[in-house]
């Protein structure tokens, strides 16, 4: 039991990774149980909005997706920033949205799972299938097949040289530019996600 005990807790800080700034972190979170965290596009993009208001200021972000009941981000934590604030921007992202959401949908309690979850990438090759991972996620969760139309996504950013809020010179030059990005996205992903695919979050 003890040992059961000790494995448990070992899964457990993995998807509760201290944050370690300068370092590529998985951010991950969802919904209670199965309630929806967007329900109309205006919810999406007041997610977004805040994701400029509150993560760029404690990190950089390179890719994210937003699903109807959980969302994505990937992001380097800013190396002059503290642990605890990066944590207090995230918790901020979310209550604020939530705040919203509840008042619209006449909604009452917590909207989002606590803590969220988190995962520091420490290899190039978990980088990488992370950044196809959470661009390919609609496709993952059997949402659409045209998964590089999903509107909330950040993929298209970076093939129509608009970064917004992203930061994308890192990826573009790591994969060598934005038509390699396309390529490497439709071609080398599935092998990635063969064979890393215990690295992902959910």
């Amino acid at each position: 039991r003890g040992n059961r005990r000790l494995q448990l807790l070992s899964k457990m800080g993995t998807k509760f990774a201290k944050i370690v700034p300068g370092h590529f972190f998985h951010i991950c979170n969802r919904a209670v149980g199965s309630e929806p965290l967007f329900l109309l596009p205006a919810d999406y993009y007041s997610f977004l909005d805040r994701m400029g208001k509150f993560v760029i200021p404690a990190a950089e972000l390179h890719a994210y997706c937003l699903m109807s009941n959980h969302f994505h981000l990937l992001v380097r934590v800013r190396e002059e920033v503290k642990p605890e604030f990066f944590i207090s921007q995230m918790n901020r992202l979310q209550s604020t949205y939530a705040k919203k959401f509840n008042f619209i949908n006449e909604r009452i309690g917590g909207l989002f799972m606590r803590p969220f979850k988190r995962v520091m990438i420490e290899t190039e090759a978990h980088l990488i299938t992370t950044f196809w991972y959470i661009h390919r996620n609609p496709l993952h969760h059997l949402i659409t097949s045209d998964w590089e139309s999903w509107p909330y996504s950040s993929y298209s950013h970076y093939l129509r040289e608009e970064p917004g809020i992203l930061t994308t010179n890192f990826f573009k030059d790591l994969l060598g530019g934005a038509e390699q990005i396309r390529q490497d996205h439709r071609l080398q992903a599935d092998y990635f996600w063969r064979e890393h695919r215990s690295l992902t979050l959910e």
